[in-house]
């Protein structure tokens, strides 16, 4: 049985992906603000008493990126099952490992020996080009391109229309604001924005 993990607009618009694939689609939802208190609404921490029975999607906004890895590496200790949405337009290589958990929206072009790990999501019309990894629920916005040989870190932010250039390396949990170019490799928990690219200490200023 299908169940969200979060239901704000992230997780609608998922709920909508899936139902153009699969037509009606029956979930439960595990989300404090939802306050039908029906058969298949839960608060968002009871998911902790379901882990193995439900299929998850992990609809959890690019603002909660840590508290995403912490619930999918949950899950997986736990035997629980993580749902992966990938738009039909989407081009993915056959040499490519895509990972449970993972979203991938319209449009986006995957080559070959990249790997995504769990939970990672890549918003409408990003590339990303050979031999690239891209860590545990990283989220990509709109319009980026990650050149070839690249490694993405765990719970990174990386804006839209940003592109990275080839063999750069970004560090864990870093922020990279919109339209950045990131030339050279970027130390973990580390913000920054610009073309070229500058380190700032406020990471809300560029998200």
């Amino acid at each position: 049985m299908l169940a969200f993990l979060g239901f704000g607009d992230l997780g609608k618009q998922l709920f909508g992906y899936l139902q153009e694939k699969e037509g009606n689609v029956e979930a439960y939802y595990f989300d404090d603000i939802l306050v039908d208190k029906s058969k298949n609404i839960f608060l968002f921490n009871e998911y902790q008493n379901f882990i193995s029975k439900f299929d998850w999607v992990i609809s959890l906004g690019y603002n909660k990126l840590a508290e995403k890895q912490q619930i999918i590496e949950k899950i997986i200790k736990n035997k629980g099952k993580l749902v992966t949405i990938i738009h039909h337009s989407s081009y993915i290589s056959a040499s490519a490992s895509v990972k449970s958990g993972t979203v991938i929206y319209p449009m986006c072009n995957i080559d070959k020996n990249v790997i995504l790990e769990e939970g990672v999501l890549l918003n409408n019309s990003v590339t990303i080009c050979h031999d690239t990894n891209v860590g545990m629920a990283t989220y990509i916005g709109p319009g980026v391109i990650i050149s070839g040989n690249c490694k993405i870190g765990r719970g990174c932010f990386i804006g839209s229309g940003s592109i990275i250039s080839n063999g750069v390396e970004i560090g864990d949990n870093s922020i990279i604001g919109i339209g950045s170019v990131v030339t050279k490799n970027i130390e973990p928990n580390t913000y920054g924005i610009g073309n070229p690219f500058r380190v700032l200490r406020n990471p809300l200023k560029i998200i």
